[in-house]
C-alpha cells in the first residue's frame, strides 16, 4: 500500500513538472485552455505561474469587461504592442516577476481605465518616451527591481492621476532631473519612490 502511494506521488510530481516545463506562447486561440475559464464572460483572469513565454497581438480581443489581469510569475520575455488593445475596462494589470526586457511605445495606449500597473522584478533596461502613453487614470506604477539605466524625461508626462511611482532597486544612471518634476506635473498627491516599495 505504501509503495503504491509513493509510486503515485512520484508519477504525479513528474507529470506536474512536465506541464510546468513547457513554454506557452499565449494567443487568442489558446487563452481559454490556459486560463481554464471562459474569458469572454470574465472580469478576472489569473494566468500567473503558467509558464507563459510571450503574449501575441490581439490575445485579449473582445474581453471588454475584463478588469483584473494577473500575468505574474511566468517567463514572459515579450509582449506584443497590440496584446492589450481591447482591454478598455482593465483596472489592474500585474506583469511582475517575468523576464521582460523592454516595453514598446503605445503598448498601453488603449488602457484608459487602468489604475494599477505592476512591472517589478523584470529585466527592463530603459523607459522611453510614450512607453506609458494613454494611461490617463493610472495611480500606481511599480517599476522597481528591474535593470533600468535610463528614463526618458517625457516617459510619464500626461499621467495626471499618478500618485505613486516606484523606481527603487534599479541602476538608473541617466535620469533627467526634469523627469521627476514633470512626472507629478502639478499633481500634489504624486510620490516618486526611489527606494523599495514592495
Amino acid at each position: 500500500m505504501i509503495k503504491n502511494i509513493y509510486f503515485y506521488l512520484l508519477i504525479n510530481i513528474f507529470i506536474r513538472s512536465q506541464i510546468n516545463a513547457r513554454n506557452i506562447h499565449l494567443n487568442a486561440s489558446n487563452l481559454a485552455s490556459v486560463c481554464n475559464c471562459n474569458p469572454s464572460s470574465s472580469s478576472y483572469i489569473n494566468l500567473s505561474f503558467k509558464s507563459i513565454a510571450s503574449i501575441d497581438a490581439n490575445t485579449f480581443n473582445s474581453l471588454t469587461s475584463l478588469q483584473w489581469l494577473h500575468l505574474s510569475n511566468n517567463q514572459i520575455t515579450s509582449v506584443d504592442p497590440n496584446a492589450f488593445k481591447e482591454l478598455t475596462s482593465l483596472i489592474w494589470l500585474y506583469l511582475y516577476k517575468n523576464q521582460i526586457t523592454s516595453i514598446d511605445a503605445n503598448t498601453f495606449n488603449s488602457l484608459t481605465s487602468l489604475q494599477y500597473l505592476y512591472f517589478y522584478n523584470n529585466q527592463i533596461t530603459s523607459i522611453d518616451a510614450n512607453t506609458f502613453k494613454g494611461l490617463l487614470n493610472v495611480k500606481t506604477l511599480v517599476l522597481e527591481s528591474n535593470q533600468i539605466i535610463s528614463f526618458d524625461r517625457n516617459a510619464l508626462v500626461g499621467l495626471i492621476n499618478l500618485e505613486l511611482v516606484c523606481l527603487g532597486k534599479n541602476p538608473i544612471t541617466l535620469l533627467f532631473p526634469a523627469s521627476l518634476s514633470k512626472v507629478c506635473d502639478g499633481n500634489p498627491k504624486c510620490i516618486i519612490n526611489l527606494t523599495k516599495c514592495y
